[in-house]
């Protein structure tokens, strides 16, 4: 996705150092230069690095689901976590969604749909790479939800 776009800047967030060193590597292997990696957690990122209003799209594809319910208060897509997301995102921003575990795919709709500051926008779907998690996934005999949700206001 980073290579479609050569004049953006992207920036991810990545709390497992394995996964850091796969995404250099193949940012190395493939040329491509503008993409920067932070180790931390994507909300302490987001809130302490990025201006309010300053992102132009988010991507979250197979965040851990936590599956269990008493795990569901340590996934990433929270109310809080969209609140923020919202205000860091620009208007007319999409944030683009995938998982393979139907559970937390309810739980994204659930927490998108009540946010005032989004709207669902399945037209905003961008095409992407397929990941290892989505690999797997599909391995499995898994279905893939992905959602897009725009910020609004």
């Amino acid at each position: 996705m980073a290579a479609a776009r050569p004049a953006a800047n992207v920036l991810a967030f990545e709390v497992y150092r394995p996964a850091i060193a796969r995404m250099l590597g193949g940012l190395v292997r493939q040329g491509i230069d503008n993409v920067r990696i932070i180790e931390a957690d994507a909300a302490a990122g987001m809130e302490r690095l990025l201006p309010t209003r300053s992102v132009y799209a988010l991507w979250m594809f197979f965040p851990d689901p936590w599956p269990k319910p008493r795990h569901h208060k340590r996934r990433l897509l929270t109310p809080t976590f969209a609140e923020l997301a919202a205000s860091r995102l620009k208007p007319g921003a999409v944030w683009q969604l995938a998982t393979d575990c139907a559970d937390y795919a309810d739980w994204m709709h659930d927490v998108l749909d009540k946010a005032v500051c989004f709207t669902e926008d399945p037209s905003a779907l961008e095409s992407r790479p397929i990941t290892q998690f989505e690999h797997r996934a599909l391995d499995a005999g898994r279905h893939i939800v992905e959602l897009a949700y725009r910020r609004v206001g």
